[in-house]
């Protein structure tokens, strides 16, 4: 993310991320009847969300892309083509299927520049 080269938006997302590994790391804010048995999928879900949360609290969310207006059914359409073709080329690289998938790449390809 661009906005952690700022030196201080990067020290308070590192402080903030500090703060929570401890709170996260405190045993005594474990729930677990049983601490000797850490569920690794539970502890990476608790990291993940931590690290999530931090960055949207201290950083800021990422900006949605901007819809393409050009791309349509028509658009979709060819788009779906292609990928079926990559899928037969890969299942069985024959010398009919590199073909149809070349000539799927290029329509696809002159279809979305003519929309453009």
């Amino acid at each position: 993310m661009k906005r952690l080269n700022n030196p201080s938006i990067k020290a308070d997302y590192q402080l903030e991320l500090s703060n929570r590994f401890e709170i996260l790391a405190d045993p005594s804010n474990n729930n677990d009847d049983d601490n000797n048995e850490i569920d690794v999928s539970k502890m990476w879900e608790a990291i993940r969300e931590t690290i999530r949360s931090a960055a949207k609290e201290r950083v800021g969310g990422k900006k949605q892309q901007k819809n393409k207006p050009w791309f349509d059914e028509e658009c979709l359409t060819l788009h779906e083509e292609r990928k079926q073709a990559r899928q037969r080329w890969i299942s069985n690289k024959s010398q009919a299927n590199t073909n149809h998938y070349s000539n799927a790449k290029r329509n696809t390809t002159l279809g979305f520049i003519n929309k453009k």
